[in-house]
């Protein structure tokens, strides 16, 4: 069985968070996380101010998961620099990943940029992100090669509608499944695909639509494991006040419908829940 884990940390705002981190990281054979800060700044501006923003358990979030690496197996940091700018606190955020010494081994990480460019500046007013990324890598199963993507995709100030910015970024995230699935065609084994993380969309918008329906995942699309579960585009936790609740998904080729289950877990110390993927191997 292989546990993987999708996780917004919230920037670890919420009292807590790290203690629940360390404790439960080890857990997991896979652990995609979102707004993981890092300790250091882009720049020697705002290296100037060391303190972290309020509400922010720590810059060094990155750091302290990674004391864990006798236990894990591997672990990957890829940063939002134009995130540093907004934070102004110098403390670099992106997505992390972690890998356990149990599972297979996971191998050939990459990470795009699929809406902006890394390093783009903050817009002013702030109406949308200036930046979001994919990052994917393979995970050699028995009787296939698992390709496993996570994000944090592009949020937009006037809400999560349809918006050419996000057309274009679904465009960019499968032309970058795509990309990393033709890096396999020469192999032995079919290519299955995941994806999964915090998409800022509601289930209805064409910008998920469009993922879902891309032939990377099969003839047929994805499978949104959302629709498995009881309320399950609810993947806010009683630390987010606002009234729309969907924002995190996993999407699966249809060839592995029948191997994964999916449990979302929102008494987690966030303002996203923790969604569980078990598959089965």
């Amino acid at each position: 069985m292989l546990n993987l884990a999708f996780f917004n940390t919230g920037e670890g705002r919420v009292t807590g968070y790290l203690n629940w981190a360390q404790t439960h990281l080890p857990s997991f054979s896979i652990f995609c996380l979102s707004e993981v800060h890092d300790k250091h700044a882009p720049n020697p501006q705002t290296r100037r101010n060391t303190s972290p923003k309020p509400g922010v358990q720590s810059r060094e979030m990155f750091d302290q998961y990674d004391r864990l690496v006798d236990i894990m197996r591997d672990s990957h940091h890829c940063r939002h620099d134009a995130s540093a700018v907004h934070e102004g606190d110098g403390a670099l955020y992106g997505l992390a990943t972690f890998t356990s010494r149990s599972s297979p081994r996971a191998y050939g990480f990459q990470a795009e940029a699929v809406h902006g460019y890394y390093g783009a500046p903050w817009p002013s007013p702030r109406l949308y992100s200036s930046c979001s990324q994919i990052v994917s890598f393979f995970v050699e199963l028995d009787d296939c090669v698992l390709l496993c993507a996570h994000g944090h995709f592009a949020w937009i100030k006037e809400g999560k509608d349809d918006h050419i910015i996000r057309d274009r970024q679904s465009h960019r995230i499968v032309a970058h499944l795509e990309r990393r699935a033709d890096e396999m065609l020469q192999h032995a084994k079919p290519v299955e695909v995941m994806l999964g993380g915090d998409f800022n969309v509601r289930p209805d918008l064409r910008a998920l639509h469009s993922i879902q329906a891309a032939n990377v995942f099969g003839p047929d699309g994805a499978a949104i494991l959302n629709d498995t579960v009881e309320h399950g585009y609810d993947t806010r936790t009683n630390h987010y006040a606002k009234d729309e609740r969907a924002a995190d998904y996993v999407l699966v080729s249809e060839a592995l419908r029948e191997r994964v289950v999916l449990t979302i877990n929102r008494n987690v110390p966030s303002d996203h829940a923790l969604l569980l993927v078990a598959l089965q191997t």
